[in-house]
């Protein structure tokens, strides 16, 4: 078996990285252009929301309470009158 010297080690890791940066460097052919803010896929994403994005203002009070971890009851922080009460960010 033949051994790696050091200088052998760190020219293939420069070599390594020399095709690295070659490959981040060169253009694109296939779906590499850029996605503005303006464009198609942004409106198309934007249409497909389920919110108008409006701020929506909440009170949020934190308090102890017992949270059943599938089938474990344990002490924890929650918000709300008890555990299990409809998180604000939650989707309905």
């Amino acid at each position: 078996m033949t051994e790696i010297d050091r200088r052998v080690f760190l020219r293939a890791g420069l070599a390594a990285t020399g095709l690295g940066l070659l490959a981040a460097c060169t253009a694109r052919t296939s779906g590499g252009g850029l996605i503005l803010p303006g464009g198609q896929q942004v409106g198309a994403a934007e249409a497909g929301r389920r919110s108008t994005g409006q701020i929506r203002a909440y009170q949020l009070t934190a308090q102890e309470g017992a949270v059943d971890l599938g089938g474990k009851q344990v002490r924890a922080w929650t918000y709300g009158a008890a555990a299990g009460a409809r998180d604000p960010g939650a989707r309905r």
